[in-house]
């Protein structure tokens, strides 16, 4: 067996392996003379048939045995031989193989780190200090306050205006073509949070309840 290694970069390593055809055969030839006392072929007492008429009828299934076998130990001959530890399933690519010639593939790893132990009594710590900033903590909590607020029903009758929530059923559609995900029932919406496509919560706001209109936008 020929090894090239042809990527050596942090954790990645790539190698190149190039399996003679001589031991590709030899192995062939071994597989074919193990199950020749095996097999049943009319005509032939077991283990007389000839190599020649073995090899045509169960050479092929044969060769694909012995090729998964080549590169399943010569894989992990590389990377016994070269120390390595795979951190994930290397990746095999065969780049050649002709019957009679040498198989050649590749190999790609990802390897696990190396981590040497060291004197955690060596280690300085700096504990970091946040300086709070008063409005930055209530402009938080009046966030959150907002988020957490109630709504009601007016007590009189007037149109939306920014900072309402309004209860809406709507259709979204292109072209007069509904599309996926543009219907709701029962929605509610602030108006002025901007949730929504831009100009939208605007043509709500001056309205009154129970108001039918077309809302016009332009998606992005």
């Amino acid at each position: 067996m020929q090894v090239t290694e042809t990527k050596n970069e942090g954790l990645a390593r790539e190698f190149k392996v190039v399996v003679p055809a001589a031991h590709i055969e030899e192995k062939v030839v071994a597989k074919l003379d193990e199950i020749k006392d095996q097999v049943r072929l009319p005509g032939f007492r077991p283990g007389k048939i000839p190599a020649k008429l073995l090899r045509q009828r169960y050479g092929q299934a044969v060769m694909g045995e012995v090729l998964e076998a080549a590169v399943n130990e010569n894989t992990g001959k590389v990377l016994n031989d070269n120390d390595l530890r795979p951190a994930v399933q290397p990746k095999i690519e065969v780049t050649k193989f002709d019957e009679g010639g040498d198989l050649e593939f590749d190999i790609a790893v990802e390897i696990i780190p190396v981590i040497e132990a060291m004197d955690f009594k060596k280690l300085n710590l700096t504990r970091e200090v946040v300086e709070l900033d008063d409005s930055k903590v209530t402009e938080t909590l009046e966030r959150i306050a907002s988020a957490q607020g109630s709504t009601e029903p007016l007590k009189r009758k007037r149109k939306s205006k920014a900072g309402d929530v309004v209860v809406i059923d709507f259709l979204g559609k292109i072209d007069g073509e509904a599309f996926e995900g543009g219907k709701a029932e029962d929605y509610e919406l602030e108006l002025g949070s901007g949730s929504f496509i831009e100009g939208f919560e605007d043509q709500l706001t001056g309205v009154n309840a129970g108001d039918e209109l077309v809302v016009k936008v332009k998606f992005p």
